[in-house]
């Protein structure tokens, strides 16, 4: 990635940083609060100082509406109305009366705020009252003509129009606020009724996207094999000099097991406890995610393999029972470029160094092999379409294709 450029994820946790540091909150606790590195969180300061600045100058506008602790009562907010823009509109009713008593979780909050700001961008940012099909149009249109580096797999240097499943979601972000402007209905029975109708944004039809980014076995096993020459990081925790010199390749080989052979997330793999595995009647082990550390807020569990077994043993033996199963104190970020320095020295072809995300999708394809309906429930999904479309790599079919007999 060149120097200036950000990505999309560390735009969003810039903006969660930015609004921590505008309460008063030192970097050190915010990188803390993040589950990231201090450095990490200086690094954006410095090397995307602009845009730091533009965000902390935001949160420090947006402050007046946040309590302050030992401080008298807010103001009540102002109530809802047709002169109000579409961002006033999100930040006095939707939020507050909608989203927050939900529990929404922050990130969902702020991929609202990023189409909102698209929305004032290539709109002008009219009041409720002026907002048309018109309007409506120029926003679809603004987001086809933007850009993005990012790529299938690798990041690009030649700028490419983002995506239509990109345009699809910033409009559908904002669909959802425009129809709580308009009229009370059975679909939207929590509306404001500000507007007699609630415009309508003409989003792209979805794309659907083939399954190129998941690992094969061969890359996961190159994978583990290249372990055993890594040299990074060079210490975790309290484990350091030449006892984590020799455990480090049994580690990195036993994060890799774990995430293939369970299916989790990193996100739930970072923060996965001891105290989460369970045995149930059947003598069968169980990881069990709670809820509000699981994509939809509901819990799930995951089946314990052998594989998954012999992982969590290598775990206990290299590094004790701790905090987390996997012992990492670091947060995601400072786990990203080991990895990529792993897939590296694994000699995996520059177009497929995926995240750890492929080894998700690499265990959905083989379970799918061997039985869809057990690769949907082992990976969360509540319907099968979701791992066909997103998880299965399409050489699964050229396989079974091949193995039907020759007439």
């Amino acid at each position: 990635m060149r120097a200036g450029t950000i990505c999309f994820l560390t735009r969003l946790k810039m903006h969660r940083a930015a609004t921590l540091h505008a309460t008063g909150m030192v970097l050190r606790d915010v990188a803390a609060e993040l589950g990231v590195t201090h450095d990490a969180v200086k690094n954006w300061t410095k090397r995307h100082k602009k845009e730091w600045q533009k965000l902390l100058a935001e949160a420090v506008e947006d402050i007046a509406f946040e309590p302050i602790d030992g401080a008298p009562e807010p103001e009540p907010r102002m109530p809802p109305s047709v002169t109000m823009t579409l961002p006033e509109f999100f930040r006095s009713f939707i939020r507050p009366c909608l989203l927050d008593p939900s529990g929404t979780k922050p990130r969902t909050i702020d991929l609202y705020e990023e189409s909102l700001k698209f929305w004032a961008k290539y709109t002008g940012n009219p009041p409720l009252a002026n907002i048309g099909a018109e309007t409506c149009a120029a926003f679809i249109m603004g987001l086809s003509h933007r850009t993005s580096r990012r790529g299938p797999g690798i990041l690009v240097t030649e700028p490419r129009p983002i995506s239509p499943n990109t345009i699809r979601r910033h409009g559908r972000n904002i669909q959802f606020i425009l129809d709580r402007a308009g009229p009370r209905n059975r679909y939207s029975p929590d509306a404001a009724g500000l507007l007699p109708d609630a415009p309508y944004i003409r989003v792209p039809r979805a794309r659907k996207k083939i399954t190129l980014d998941a690992f094969t076995v061969d890359e996961i096993r190159r994978i583990i094999d290249a372990c055993d020459r890594m040299t990074s990081p060079a210490r975790l925790g309290d484990l350091a000099g030449a006892e984590w010199d020799a455990r480090r390749g049994a580690w990195w080989q036993a994060l890799i097991r774990f995430v293939f052979y369970t299916g989790l997330r990193i996100g739930s793999v970072l923060a996965a406890k001891w105290d989460w595995v369970e045995r149930d009647e059947f003598g069968n082990d169980w990881l069990v995610v709670p809820g509000d550390l699981y994509k939809g807020g509901q819990p799930h569990r995951f089946f314990l393999s052998a594989g998954a077994l012999e992982a969590l043993a290598s775990f206990e033996r290299l590094i004790g029972r701790r905090d987390t199963i996997i012992g990492w104190p670091y947060g995601l970020p400072a786990l990203q470029d080991p990895r990529r320095a792993l897939v590296g020295l694994a000699r995996i072809p520059p177009a497929r160094r995926f995240g750890f995300h492929a080894l998700r999708k690499a265990l959905g394809t083989e379970l799918w092999r061997i039985d869809p309906g057990a690769a949907q429930m082992a990976l969360g999904h509540t319907i099968n379409s979701t791992t066909m479309n997103h998880y299965v790599r399409p050489d699964m079919v050229a396989g079974a294709m091949n193995a039907v007999p020759m007439v």
